[in-house]
Protein backbone atom coordinates (compact mmCIF):
# COMPACT_ATOMS: atom_id res chain seq x y z
CA UNK A 1 0.00 0.00 0.00
CA UNK A 2 1.88 3.58 -1.08
CA UNK A 3 0.70 6.23 1.16
CA UNK A 4 0.11 9.91 0.19
CA UNK A 5 0.88 11.30 3.65
CA UNK A 6 2.23 10.40 7.12
CA UNK A 7 -0.34 11.58 10.06
CA UNK A 8 1.66 10.98 13.08
CA UNK A 9 0.12 12.75 16.44
CA UNK A 10 0.93 12.80 19.87
CA UNK A 11 -1.32 13.32 22.70
CA UNK A 12 0.71 14.30 25.16
CA UNK A 13 3.92 16.17 25.44
CA UNK A 14 6.52 13.15 25.30
CA UNK A 15 10.72 13.42 25.29
CA UNK A 16 12.69 13.27 21.72
CA UNK A 17 13.58 9.54 20.78
CA UNK A 18 17.28 10.47 20.89
CA UNK A 19 19.74 7.80 19.96
CA UNK A 20 22.17 5.87 22.60
CA UNK A 21 25.55 5.94 22.21
CA UNK A 22 28.00 3.49 24.17
CA UNK A 23 29.01 5.92 26.41
CA UNK A 24 29.63 3.60 29.56
CA UNK A 25 29.13 -0.32 30.08
CA UNK A 26 25.17 0.01 30.92
CA UNK A 27 24.30 2.01 28.20
CA UNK A 28 21.54 0.79 25.87
CA UNK A 29 22.52 0.33 22.08
CA UNK A 30 21.15 -3.24 20.00
CA UNK A 31 19.55 -4.85 17.50
CA UNK A 32 17.76 -7.95 16.81
CA UNK A 33 17.22 -10.61 14.20
CA UNK A 34 14.45 -12.31 12.47
CA UNK A 35 14.59 -15.15 14.30
CA UNK A 36 14.80 -13.10 17.78
CA UNK A 37 11.61 -11.06 16.57
CA UNK A 38 9.89 -13.77 15.34
CA UNK A 39 10.26 -15.48 18.89
CA UNK A 40 9.16 -11.50 20.20
CA UNK A 41 5.61 -12.42 18.26
CA UNK A 42 5.00 -15.89 18.81
CA UNK A 43 4.92 -15.16 22.91
CA UNK A 44 3.03 -12.17 22.41
CA UNK A 45 0.29 -13.80 19.89
CA UNK A 46 0.12 -17.07 22.53
CA UNK A 47 -0.41 -14.24 25.39
CA UNK A 48 -3.18 -12.82 23.56
CA UNK A 49 -4.74 -16.39 22.90
CA UNK A 50 -4.67 -16.32 26.57
CA UNK A 51 -6.65 -12.86 26.61
CA UNK A 52 -3.49 -11.08 28.41
CA UNK A 53 -1.82 -7.81 27.09
CA UNK A 54 1.37 -7.69 24.76
CA UNK A 55 4.68 -6.99 26.15
CA UNK A 56 6.89 -4.11 25.07
CA UNK A 57 10.14 -4.85 23.54
CA UNK A 58 12.87 -3.83 25.63
CA UNK A 59 16.40 -2.68 24.50
CA UNK A 60 17.85 -3.74 27.93
CA UNK A 61 16.85 -6.97 28.67
CA UNK A 62 17.54 -7.89 25.20
CA UNK A 63 21.00 -6.85 25.56
CA UNK A 64 20.77 -9.09 28.73
CA UNK A 65 18.99 -12.07 26.52
CA UNK A 66 21.68 -11.83 24.19
CA UNK A 67 25.03 -11.36 26.14
CA UNK A 68 23.52 -14.58 28.25
CA UNK A 69 23.00 -16.55 24.96
CA UNK A 70 27.03 -15.63 24.12
CA UNK A 71 28.21 -16.64 27.79
CA UNK A 72 26.54 -20.15 27.53
CA UNK A 73 27.65 -21.10 23.88
CA UNK A 74 31.39 -19.95 25.14
CA UNK A 75 30.97 -20.71 28.66
CA UNK A 76 28.48 -23.38 28.91
CA UNK A 77 28.14 -24.14 33.13
CA UNK A 78 28.31 -27.72 34.61
CA UNK A 79 24.77 -28.67 33.99
CA UNK A 80 25.26 -31.51 36.84
CA UNK A 81 25.63 -28.29 39.58
CA UNK A 82 24.61 -25.61 37.75
CA UNK A 83 21.47 -25.15 35.13
CA UNK A 84 21.19 -22.66 32.22
CA UNK A 85 20.40 -19.67 34.42
CA UNK A 86 24.15 -19.84 35.50
CA UNK A 87 26.68 -17.23 33.98
CA UNK A 88 30.43 -18.01 33.75
CA UNK A 89 33.15 -15.80 35.74
CA UNK A 90 34.25 -14.78 32.39
CA UNK A 91 32.94 -11.36 31.60
CA UNK A 92 31.66 -7.81 33.12
CA UNK A 93 28.98 -9.43 35.62
CA UNK A 94 29.30 -11.18 38.62
CA UNK A 95 29.56 -15.29 38.30
CA UNK A 96 26.08 -17.13 39.05
CA UNK A 97 25.86 -20.79 39.23
CA UNK A 98 22.10 -21.23 39.36
CA UNK A 99 20.80 -24.32 41.21
CA UNK A 100 17.11 -26.14 40.60
CA UNK A 101 16.24 -25.06 44.56
CA UNK A 102 16.82 -21.41 43.13
CA UNK A 103 18.69 -21.09 46.72
CA UNK A 104 20.59 -18.03 44.62
CA UNK A 105 17.92 -16.97 42.45
CA UNK A 106 19.01 -13.21 43.12
CA UNK A 107 22.09 -13.48 41.19
CA UNK A 108 19.86 -14.04 37.94
CA UNK A 109 17.50 -10.98 39.38
CA UNK A 110 20.22 -9.19 39.19
CA UNK A 111 21.65 -8.73 35.48
CA UNK A 112 19.64 -6.48 34.15
CA UNK A 113 20.86 -3.74 37.29
CA UNK A 114 24.65 -5.60 36.08
CA UNK A 115 24.61 -4.70 32.27
CA UNK A 116 21.66 -2.30 31.85
CA UNK A 117 20.27 0.82 33.51
CA UNK A 118 17.44 -1.24 33.98
CA UNK A 119 16.16 -0.70 37.52
CA UNK A 120 14.17 -3.88 37.94
CA UNK A 121 14.91 -7.60 38.46
CA UNK A 122 14.93 -10.04 35.68
CA UNK A 123 12.75 -13.32 34.92
CA UNK A 124 14.60 -15.91 32.07
CA UNK A 125 13.68 -18.75 30.50
CA UNK A 126 16.37 -20.69 28.71
CA UNK A 127 16.56 -23.18 25.80
CA UNK A 128 19.27 -24.90 24.40
CA UNK A 129 20.40 -26.99 21.84
CA UNK A 130 23.35 -29.82 21.65
CA UNK A 131 24.81 -31.86 18.61
CA UNK A 132 26.51 -35.09 19.63
CA UNK A 133 29.17 -34.13 16.34
CA UNK A 134 30.59 -31.03 17.91
CA UNK A 135 29.26 -29.05 15.09
CA UNK A 136 27.39 -25.66 15.49
CA UNK A 137 23.46 -26.20 16.43
CA UNK A 138 21.26 -23.54 15.87
CA UNK A 139 17.64 -22.96 17.09
CA UNK A 140 15.07 -21.35 15.32
CA UNK A 141 12.22 -19.68 17.32
CA UNK A 142 9.62 -22.04 16.99
CA UNK A 143 11.55 -24.58 18.42
CA UNK A 144 12.33 -22.71 21.46
CA UNK A 145 8.80 -21.42 21.66
CA UNK A 146 7.50 -24.51 21.36
CA UNK A 147 9.79 -26.36 24.04
CA UNK A 148 8.46 -23.29 26.29
CA UNK A 149 5.07 -24.35 25.75
CA UNK A 150 5.36 -27.76 26.17
CA UNK A 151 7.36 -27.13 29.98
CA UNK A 152 4.80 -26.41 32.75
CA UNK A 153 6.87 -24.08 34.37
CA UNK A 154 8.52 -22.25 31.62
CA UNK A 155 4.73 -21.91 30.38
CA UNK A 156 3.76 -19.85 33.72
CA UNK A 157 5.93 -17.58 32.61
CA UNK A 158 5.06 -16.37 29.41
CA UNK A 159 1.49 -16.58 30.85
CA UNK A 160 1.37 -15.20 34.07
CA UNK A 161 0.20 -18.43 36.02
CA UNK A 162 1.26 -19.83 39.59
CA UNK A 163 4.24 -17.82 41.22
CA UNK A 164 3.80 -15.64 38.22
CA UNK A 165 0.34 -14.90 38.35
CA UNK A 166 0.59 -11.52 39.91
CA UNK A 167 3.53 -10.15 37.63
CA UNK A 168 2.42 -7.73 35.45
CA UNK A 169 5.21 -7.85 32.43
CA UNK A 170 6.12 -4.53 30.82
CA UNK A 171 9.07 -5.27 29.28
CA UNK A 172 10.48 -8.44 27.32
CA UNK A 173 13.74 -9.29 25.87
CA UNK A 174 14.97 -11.91 23.55
CA UNK A 175 17.95 -13.64 22.45
CA UNK A 176 18.86 -16.34 20.08
CA UNK A 177 22.93 -16.97 19.19
CA UNK A 178 23.41 -20.81 17.34
CA UNK A 179 22.42 -22.91 20.47
CA UNK A 180 20.82 -20.80 22.66
CA UNK A 181 17.47 -18.82 23.62
CA UNK A 182 16.74 -17.19 26.39
CA UNK A 183 14.12 -14.33 27.07
CA UNK A 184 13.90 -12.44 30.00
CA UNK A 185 10.87 -10.39 31.62
CA UNK A 186 10.67 -7.45 34.05
CA UNK A 187 7.71 -5.71 36.06
CA UNK A 188 9.34 -2.43 34.99
CA UNK A 189 9.01 -0.65 31.80
CA UNK A 190 11.94 0.24 30.05
CA UNK A 191 12.67 3.71 29.61
CA UNK A 192 15.17 2.69 26.56
CA UNK A 193 14.46 3.40 22.84
CA UNK A 194 13.40 0.14 21.68
CA UNK A 195 15.72 -2.07 19.63
CA UNK A 196 16.31 -1.66 16.00
CA UNK A 197 16.46 -4.10 13.45
CA UNK A 198 19.89 -5.37 12.87
CA UNK A 199 21.41 -4.61 9.62
CA UNK A 200 21.37 -8.29 7.98
CA UNK A 201 18.08 -8.17 7.50
CA UNK A 202 17.13 -6.58 4.03
CA UNK A 203 13.83 -4.21 4.59
CA UNK A 204 12.40 -6.50 1.89
CA UNK A 205 12.77 -9.49 4.40
CA UNK A 206 11.42 -7.18 7.64
CA UNK A 207 7.75 -7.60 6.53
CA UNK A 208 8.46 -11.63 7.31
CA UNK A 209 9.06 -10.27 11.00
CA UNK A 210 5.47 -8.10 11.51
CA UNK A 211 2.22 -9.99 12.63
CA UNK A 212 -0.35 -10.59 10.51
CA UNK A 213 -3.96 -9.57 10.67
CA UNK A 214 -6.44 -11.53 12.52
CA UNK A 215 -9.12 -9.41 11.57
CA UNK A 216 -10.68 -5.66 10.96
CA UNK A 217 -9.56 -5.04 14.59
CA UNK A 218 -6.30 -6.02 15.33
CA UNK A 219 -5.86 -5.42 18.87
CA UNK A 220 -2.62 -6.19 19.66
CA UNK A 221 -2.40 -4.11 22.55
CA UNK A 222 -5.94 -4.91 24.18
CA UNK A 223 -7.54 -1.10 24.47
CA UNK A 224 -11.13 -2.34 23.46
CA UNK A 225 -12.95 -4.50 24.66
CA UNK A 226 -14.95 -7.62 22.75
CA UNK A 227 -18.34 -5.20 22.78
CA UNK A 228 -16.05 -2.41 21.68
CA UNK A 229 -14.05 -4.83 18.54
CA UNK A 230 -17.53 -5.75 17.69
CA UNK A 231 -19.11 -2.29 17.59
CA UNK A 232 -16.10 -0.52 15.73
CA UNK A 233 -15.88 -4.12 13.12
CA UNK A 234 -19.57 -2.98 12.31
CA UNK A 235 -18.86 0.56 11.88
CA UNK A 236 -15.89 -0.73 9.63
CA UNK A 237 -18.57 -2.78 7.61
CA UNK A 238 -20.59 -0.06 7.10
CA UNK A 239 -17.66 2.06 5.49
CA UNK A 240 -17.04 -0.39 3.28
CA UNK A 241 -20.75 -1.65 2.38
CA UNK A 242 -21.62 2.30 1.96
CA UNK A 243 -18.20 3.74 -0.22
CA UNK A 244 -16.07 0.51 -1.20
CA UNK A 245 -13.44 1.51 1.11
CA UNK A 246 -11.71 -0.56 3.38
CA UNK A 247 -9.76 0.12 6.69
CA UNK A 248 -7.57 -1.41 8.90
CA UNK A 249 -6.94 -0.83 12.43
CA UNK A 250 -4.23 -2.22 15.04
CA UNK A 251 -3.57 -1.17 18.31
CA UNK A 252 0.23 -2.01 19.40
CA UNK A 253 2.62 -1.77 22.20
CA UNK A 254 5.67 -2.04 20.57
CA UNK A 255 6.82 -0.87 17.42
CA UNK A 256 10.37 -2.91 17.43
CA UNK A 257 12.16 -3.10 15.53
CA UNK A 258 11.23 -0.11 13.58
CA UNK A 259 12.61 2.95 14.62
CA UNK A 260 9.24 5.27 14.26
CA UNK A 261 5.13 4.99 14.29
CA UNK A 262 5.26 6.16 10.41
CA UNK A 263 7.84 3.58 9.49
CA UNK A 264 5.83 0.75 11.59
CA UNK A 265 2.61 1.62 9.98
CA UNK A 266 3.75 2.00 6.65
CA UNK A 267 5.39 -1.59 7.01
CA UNK A 268 1.71 -2.79 8.16
CA UNK A 269 0.08 -1.30 5.28
CA UNK A 270 1.97 -2.41 2.99
CA UNK A 271 2.28 -6.22 4.31
CA UNK A 272 -1.71 -6.17 4.75
CA UNK A 273 -2.60 -4.03 1.82
CA UNK A 274 -6.56 -2.83 3.03
CA UNK A 275 -8.11 -1.25 -0.10
CA UNK A 276 -8.26 -3.12 -3.75
CA UNK A 277 -5.29 -3.61 -5.00
CA UNK A 278 -5.97 -1.78 -8.53
CA UNK A 279 -7.64 1.49 -6.69
CA UNK A 280 -5.18 1.43 -3.65
CA UNK A 281 -7.95 2.50 -2.12
CA UNK A 282 -7.31 1.39 1.70
CA UNK A 283 -7.03 3.29 5.30
CA UNK A 284 -5.07 1.93 8.01
CA UNK A 285 -5.09 3.71 11.46
CA UNK A 286 -2.21 2.41 13.72
CA UNK A 287 -2.51 3.60 17.72
CA UNK A 288 -0.47 3.16 20.70
CA UNK A 289 -1.42 3.81 23.67
CA UNK A 290 2.28 2.94 25.52
CA UNK A 291 3.76 5.34 22.83
CA UNK A 292 0.61 7.79 23.05
CA UNK A 293 0.77 7.97 19.24
CA UNK A 294 -2.09 7.76 16.06
CA UNK A 295 -0.87 6.99 12.81
CA UNK A 296 -2.62 7.23 9.85
CA UNK A 297 -2.18 5.24 6.32
CA UNK A 298 -3.94 6.64 3.80
CA UNK A 299 -3.85 4.75 -0.17
CA UNK A 300 -3.00 6.95 -3.13
CA UNK A 301 -6.50 6.06 -4.56
CA UNK A 302 -8.39 8.01 -2.11
CA UNK A 303 -5.85 11.23 -2.64
CA UNK A 304 -8.73 13.11 -4.36
CA UNK A 305 -10.99 12.21 -1.29
CA UNK A 306 -9.25 12.23 1.63
CA UNK A 307 -6.85 14.99 1.66
CA UNK A 308 -3.99 15.63 4.43
CA UNK A 309 -6.20 18.66 5.92
CA UNK A 310 -9.35 16.51 6.12
CA UNK A 311 -7.57 13.72 8.02
CA UNK A 312 -5.50 16.12 10.49
CA UNK A 313 -8.83 17.53 11.16
CA UNK A 314 -10.36 14.42 12.22
CA UNK A 315 -7.41 13.31 14.37
CA UNK A 316 -7.25 17.03 16.08
CA UNK A 317 -10.80 17.37 16.12
CA UNK A 318 -12.39 13.66 16.89
CA UNK A 319 -9.55 11.59 17.86
CA UNK A 320 -7.24 12.92 19.95
CA UNK A 321 -9.85 14.64 22.40
CA UNK A 322 -10.92 11.40 24.08
CA UNK A 323 -7.98 9.80 23.67
CA UNK A 324 -6.77 12.56 25.99
CA UNK A 325 -9.79 11.12 28.25
CA UNK A 326 -8.44 7.29 27.93
CA UNK A 327 -11.63 6.85 25.70
CA UNK A 328 -10.12 5.07 22.78
CA UNK A 329 -13.25 3.83 21.55
CA UNK A 330 -15.13 6.88 20.92
CA UNK A 331 -12.08 8.35 19.60
CA UNK A 332 -11.52 5.83 17.07
CA UNK A 333 -15.01 5.45 16.58
CA UNK A 334 -15.49 8.75 15.66
CA UNK A 335 -12.70 9.13 13.48
CA UNK A 336 -14.52 6.60 11.61
CA UNK A 337 -17.89 8.72 11.25
CA UNK A 338 -16.09 11.53 10.17
CA UNK A 339 -14.15 9.53 7.63
CA UNK A 340 -17.37 8.03 6.67
CA UNK A 341 -19.45 11.15 6.21
CA UNK A 342 -16.24 12.79 3.88
CA UNK A 343 -16.06 9.52 2.49
CA UNK A 344 -19.83 9.82 1.29
CA UNK A 345 -19.81 12.89 0.00
CA UNK A 346 -17.03 12.54 -2.57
Amino acid sequence: MKKIQLLLFLWAIISSNLSITASDNNSTSVCVNEEEIALFHLINAYRMEKDLPSIALSSSLTKVAQIHCEDLNNNPPDRKKCNLHSWSKNGQWSRCCYTPNHKHASCMWDKPRELTNYTGDGFEIAFAKYKSDNSTPVITAQEAFDSWKKSKGHNMVMVNKGNFKKMNWQAIGVGIVDGNATVWFGIEQDESPSPVLCSTISPKDSSLILPDPFGIINDFENIFTEKEIELLTDKVLEITKTTGVQVAIVSIESIAPYESMFDYSLAIAQKWSPGSKDKNDGILIALSKARREIHIQIGTGLEESVSNKKTKEIIDHFIIPKFRTNNYFLGINEGLIAFLQILKRN
